[in-house]
């Protein structure tokens, strides 16, 4: 990793930090049933691993934190009553999302976690699934029951997660272009710079960012050319391939990063 901290390393402190909030928040339901703040606070840190695990593509921590999700809404709107009972099939899924963090590089992750996030998720589907119609003035926020200030805090958490990412790897990639400079056939630069373009492409995708897409998917495509030989790099190759990482970082810093969703 060469001291750089990886999209996976974020995604894990996201799950520590917000899965202690749930076991905390969880347990103080139990003597404060149905007290708003608490609830709040829940659906707040399931919707944060849910964006977390999206961005870095953990399908099984998206799975498990939508189903929380899914109860704590409904609990908001007083569609169900968050009771020990649900409160006991919830801790479980707080245990298992730490564990899909530890083994979120895992090339076997859904395979590994399927029976047990089909255990874990039909009685929380059930739940909701029959839960009661929400009150007129509960759905209010909108068809989902997701308030706009959460979803735009946690948009926020996304592009905050987005920066780091084009910081970290636009770093890899000039550093590995000005290699390549040198040496443009050189396997394990061309390497790096590839699964660093590809890196931003895949966190600009997630965040919508439609112009870091299109700029990371073409200095991939030039990169992979590179590696199979059907592309020397030149200095103009280089120069055309740094002015593009100068683009990214700008992206990256933009203070309005949401003017970007529509270049």
């Amino acid at each position: 990793m060469n001291g750089e901290v990886s999209m996976l390393d974020l995604f894990r402190a996201e799950i520590e930090a917000q899965t202690t909030r749930l076991s905390e928040q969880l347990l103080a339901l139990e003597g404060r049933p149905g007290d708003p703040a608490l609830l709040e606070g829940l659906m707040r840190a399931a919707h944060s691993i849910k964006g977390a695990g999206r961005m870095v593509d953990v399908a099984p921590a998206v799975h498990i934190a939508h189903a929380m999700e899914e109860i704590f809404v409904a609990a908001q709107q007083q569609r169900l009553e968050l009771d020990g009972a649900l409160v006991d099939l919830l801790l479980p899924c707080v245990d298992v999302l730490n564990r899909i963090a530890t083994d979120a590089d895992r090339p076997d992750l859904v395979r590994q976690y399927a029976e047990e996030l089909e255990a874990l998720l039909a009685p929380l589907g059930s739940a909701t699934t029959n839960c009661t119609t929400p009150p007129r003035s509960s759905t209010a926020a909108g068809a989902t029951g997701v308030a706009t200030p959460v979803a735009r805090e946690a948009d926020t958490a996304m592009l905050d997660l987005f920066r780091t990412e084009v910081d970290s790897q636009a770093r890899l990639l000039s550093t590995g272009l000005l290699d390549l400079e040198q040496d443009p056939t050189r396997p394990e630069c061309l390497e790096a710079t590839m699964r660093a373009a590809h890196s931003i492409k895949g966190a600009a995708r997630m965040v919508e960012v439609q112009a870091g897409v299109r700029i990371a998917h073409v200095m991939e495509d030039g990169l992979v050319a590179a590696q199979h030989g059907k592309l020397l790099l030149q200095p103009v190759h280089i120069d055309l391939l740094l002015r593009g990482v100068d683009m990214l970082q700008r992206i990256g810093t933009a203070p309005d990063i949401q003017a970007w969703t529509q270049t």
